[in-house]
């Protein structure tokens, strides 16, 4: 399994859900994608995490995720 984190907002991890999606890749099965929002420690009102999709390809897909990576990363 390959995580590629990339600090975008949750309209263009959508995006880039679709255009894999037309090349013919299946969500579920090839990679995945979850939106994290931005996290705050609430004694000191810091920024702890900024937002960001984490793109998670499976084992069968290591070329993908490296075509993913040098594309997007």
């Amino acid at each position: 399994m390959i995580i590629i984190k990339l600090y975008i907002d949750a309209a263009r991890g959508i995006e880039i859900s679709h255009e894999l999606e037309a090349k013919g890749y299946t969500r579920g099965i090839e990679y995945d994608f979850a939106y994290h929002v931005t996290q705050w420690d609430p004694l000191t009102s810091h920024k702890t995490d900024e937002k960001h999709v984490l793109f998670t390809f499976h084992d069968a897909c290591e070329s993908l995720a490296s075509w993913f990576g040098l594309k997007y990363g």
